[in-house]
């Protein structure tokens, strides 16, 4: 029987089994060979078996040389493919079989016996005789896991973002080619989201990169767990993300999910001790709907999403070409913005605020106006909301600060002093510089008191983020800024944020006081807001006043400052010193002046006000249906709400008081025209109908007089239980 041991054949320089041993310093000479060889060799006899096993084929096999040889090489040398793990036919064997040399084009894996698995490229060539048949065969097999492991982590990292480990930008050109040909293959919808966060630079530039991060990796996690396996979520940049959503037949069905990533990503994050808030603006462009090529796609998705983002934030926004040429009208009148302030097109107009009770003004608010060359003077409300959630009302803010201070300073060397407010944009406050640069501004001009200057911040935005607005306010507190917060009432405070914002004013929102005489509703608003004013010693100051009758409510209220077209339009800083100078106070203030109203004493205030309201609803319904009018209101005199009121909380509190009982035959003689007025419309008598309505007029001018004079007595009788 022939050994075991490898020998060489002269003639084929191969080992052989064959008997014919060549001498012994050649086959110690191979053994050193084979040894040395750091790819492993096995040789094996025209059966198939392992006839001769090198060093690196034993670490690699897991079999050692004396249990290999003689064994089939299928039972030492297993490979598997390397996705689906299927059994993979060994090169030697093919090699044998069909007499020629073969290498696999791919990797395989080999299986150790011990379980150890090794990425390979392996190849075999026949170990041929004389007559060239098959004797044979040698196998060659190099461990490629350490340098394809490397490649693939490369290939992962050219595709992926470090930091979330989500497909970057080039995995997700190549996940949305794919996306869109399927879509078109299946004929479904694909929805291309491009989603931006709102609110993220904020907590970047304040807390650090590091923090930051922790908050993208946690969108991410939001992110991936919404949406299903067949779809995509990507990081750009940023905290910018791009879903592919696929799958769908009409694009409603696109909006659930859209709802739940925007309540998810809005969710709080609590990092360390702190809680952290940032809601999402998304684009959604949808294939094949939108028939475009991927990059004009993710194009049309980004114009979506900066369009939700203008529009509101924390919304999701689908792209049309109306938007399209929407964004592309904003963007230029952006552009054309920056090139007037850096023109200097912008002017200050400022607005007088007074205190009615005193008759005195007390300072103005700084409002800012575009001198266009074109269109003139542009007013605020024409181009803030164009340049809202940008960087331009950052450059604005900084510019207002700066020419107001300049502006006082003038005013100052002129000997004219008055305190001015400047209304700060929320992206601006939240910028961490923002407190730095305001103490710089103010040190470039020494010669104005920082107690002069108020900054004004709406309600909603110093809510949003409470903890940082407290910090902005303190922070201005220390260098001798005031503070309030504008819009009052717009953005439903409760009193324990309130109670945490240590500001030093209230401005009522102008939307209150402009219905407040009209509407009860706003009425109580206005009275609620002067009393949680004075709860928290804030003053209060009510803009949008523009009428005597305006001023003497908000007086009576307790609100003594003012401001509105009723006290003085905005005007340009050379005019403010001489309005100032020249200003008399309306004498009908003077009347209430000393008088302090009791809250008891509110509810005649509103039936004041529900009455003239009332009259005012049945005129103008001479010409018209009588829309929200009762005709028992009309012809039952207890079934109105003034009356309501008279019958019981005026008479409980007024009964015994003479001026009260006087206005019960004014509100009955009121009734009785009000109710042929009534009659005569049915009739469709509408002329003999609006003769009657003057006469309604001077009785409701009479009750006010009466209701007036009831006042005056109700204030007396405060006084004097003094």
């Amino acid at each position: 029987m022939a050994s075991h041991d490898p020998t060489w054949s002269s003639a084929a320089g191969s080992p052989t089994g064959n008997g014919h041993d060549n001498p012994p310093a050649e086959n110690e000479m191979a053994r050193v060979i084979l040894a040395s060889i750091s790819e492993a060799v096995i040789a094996t006899d025209a059966a198939g078996c392992i006839s001769t096993i090198n060093a690196e084929a034993e670490h690699l096999t897991g079999w050692s040389r004396q249990q290999a040889i003689g064994l089939p090489l299928g039972d030492v040398f297993r490979l598997v493919d390397l996705d689906n793990r299927g059994p993979i036919e060994c090169p030697a064997t093919v090699a044998i079989r069909e007499n020629r040399a073969f290498r696999f084009e791919t990797d395989a894996l080999l299986v150790a016996r011990d379980g150890r698995e090794f990425i390979v490229e392996a190849s075999a060539a026949p170990i041929r005789g004389e007559a060239a048949e098959p004797l044979g065969a040698v196998l060659i097999c190099r461990d490629v896991s350490d340098n394809r492991h490397l490649q693939r982590c490369i290939a992962w990292q050219a595709g992926h973002d470090a930091l979330t480990h989500l497909p970057n930008r080039n995995l997700l050109t190549d996940r949305l080619r794919q996306a869109m040909a399927q879509a078109q293959r299946q004929r479904t919808l694909l929805a291309v989201c491009y989603l931006d966060l709102d609110g993220f630079k904020p907590i970047n530039d304040r807390y650090g990169h590091e923090i930051g991060d922790r908050v993208l990796v946690s969108v991410a996690e939001r992110l991936t767990a919404l949406i299903r396996g067949s779809d995509t979520v990507a990081r750009i940049g940023g905290d910018e993300f791009v879903l592919l959503l696929t799958g769908a037949e009409a694009p409603t069905d696109f909006h659930p999910v859209l709802e739940r990533l925007l309540a998810e990503v809005a969710a709080p994050y609590h990092v360390d001790s702190r809680q952290l808030t940032v809601t999402a603006s998304i684009g959604v462009a949808i294939c094949p709907l939108d028939d475009s090529d991927p990059d004009t796609i993710l194009r049309h998705a980004d114009q979506a999403m900066y369009y939700a983002k203008q529009t509101g934030r924390n919304r999701y926004q689908l792209f049309d070409s109306e938007y399209d040429r929407k964004l592309g009208r904003h963007r230029e009148e952006i552009v054309r913005i920056r090139q007037a302030l850096k023109e200097q097109e912008f002017r200050l107009y400022f607005q007088p605020k007074v205190n009615i009770r005193t008759g005195k003004v007390i300072g103005a608010e700084a409002l800012i106006r575009w001198l266009h060359p074109e269109r003139g003077l542009v007013p605020l409300g024409e181009f803030l909301p164009v340049i809202a959630n940008t960087d331009v009302t950052e450059s604005l803010d900084t510019w207002v600060i700066n020419e107001v201070l300049r502006q006082m300073s003038a005013w100052s060397a002129q000997g004219f002093t008055l305190p001015i407010s400047v209304n700060i944009s929320p992206d601006n406050l939240q910028r961490a510089e923002f407190v730095d640069q305001l103490a710089a501004s103010l040190a470039a001009h020494a010669d104005v008191a920082p107690s002069l200057l108020e900054l004004e911040v709406i309600e909603s935005a110093a809510i949003d983020d409470l903890g940082h607005i407290r910090h902005v306010i303190e922070a201005c507190h220390r260098l001798g800024v005031t503070f309030s917060l504008d819009d009052f009432g717009t953005g439903y405070s409760c009193l324990a944020n309130l109670r945490r914002l240590p500001v030093d004013g209230l401005k009522i929102d102008q939307s209150f006081i402009r219905d407040m005489l009209d509407d009860s509703n706003d009425l109580a608003i206005v009275e609620g807001v002067i009393g949680l004013a004075q709860v928290f010693q804030s003053h209060v100051i009510a803009e949008g006043v523009e009428t005597t009758e305006h001023a003497i409510m908000l007086m009576r209220l307790g609100c003594d400052i003012v401001q509105g077209f009723g006290i003085a339009r905005p005007m340009p800083a050379e005019e403010l010193p001489d309005w100032v100078r020249q200003f008399k106070p309306d004498p009908k203030w003077s009347l209430w002046a000393d008088t302090h109203w009791e809250l008891t004493d509110f509810p005649l205030l509103v039936a004041q006000y529900d009455h003239i309201r009332w009259v005012k609803q049945l005129v103008m319904a001479i010409d018209q249906p009588l829309g929200r009018l009762d005709a028992n209101e009309i012809t039952d005199r207890h079934a109105c709400r003034f009356g309501h009121w008279y019958d019981h909380h005026g008479r409980l509190h007024y009964g015994d008081l003479p001026e009260f009982t006087d206005i019960d035959t004014t509100h009955n003689r009121i009734h009785e025209v009000g109710t042929r007025m009534l009659r005569l419309h049915g009739k469709g008598q509408t002329e003999a109908a609006r003769l009657l309505s003057a006469e309604l007029l001077r009785l409701k001018d009479q009750i006010l007089e009466q209701l007036h004079q009831l006042q005056s007595a109700v204030t007396r009788r405060h006084v004097d239980q003094r």
